[in-house]
């Protein structure tokens, strides 16, 4: 039995999947980690780790038989997680903050242009007109 990947590499989110080739005859997987916890126990050959802090993670994978006893175990797998540095994120969050605002002014830039066009006629006096506006925003109003 052994990992499709031995080498994970780095994650910069803090997760990573493991998979394992099947063994035949196993009824269960047991995922382990380097201070020997058990990081997952399940029939599936996949294993996703989340919410990892900063650090180098090892894992070995064991095979259960139906009489509880380990018939094989893996060699191990390595990941690294290095979350992404203050600077970077701040930057993408200020880019995010920035759509943000964009969107909304654009919307309520396009609203205010709206009512003045609505009030506009009103003001003058020209209720026709005012007709005219209202059946072109709502086609299916008679004059």
């Amino acid at each position: 039995m052994s990992f499709v990947e031995t080498e994970l590499g780095e994650s910069r989110e803090g997760y990573f999947t493991l998979e394992w080739s099947a063994v035949d005859g196993a009824v269960l997987y047991r995922v382990r980690d380097d201070a020997n916890e058990i990081a997952y126990e399940g029939v599936a050959t996949k294993s996703f780790q989340s919410g990892l802090s900063d650090g180098s993670y090892r894992y070995r994978v064991e095979a259960i038989g139906e009489d509880g006893q380990t018939i094989a175990t893996s060699g191990e797998a390595i990941a690294t997680v290095k979350h992404w540095g203050l600077a970077p994120s701040l930057t993408l969050f200020a880019i995010g903050a920035v759509v943000v605002a964009g969107i909304v002014f654009v919307i309520l830039r396009g609203r205010t242009i709206e009512l003045q066009q609505l009030q506009l006629p009103q003001a003058a006096g020209h209720s026709g007109d005012v007709s005219k506006l209202e059946s072109a925003v709502d086609p299916g109003r008679n004059e």
